[in-house]
């Protein structure tokens, strides 16, 4: 869950990811997902917000957590 203070507009939050993804893709990541797994949004007067716990887990859950694997 998003908390509102934690809000970061869909421009703000695409600048802290590496590679900086476009607004584009953070959109798509919210509706079609990537491997089967979807950014964690808030909708604001028509408006997309993300946090970056939520790119945090959405990162994690995209790479499989493999920092556990490490062998």
């Amino acid at each position: 869950m998003i908390a509102l203070d934690e809000a970061l507009p869909f421009a703000d939050a695409a600048r802290i990811i590496p590679g900086r993804p476009s607004r584009m893709t953070l959109h798509r990541w919210t509706h079609r997902g990537l491997r089967g797994v979807r950014l964690e949004t808030l909708l604001i007067a028509n408006r997309r917000y993300t946090s970056r716990q939520a790119i945090e887990r959405f990162i994690a859950a995209t790479n499989g957590d493999r920092a556990g694997d490490a062998a």
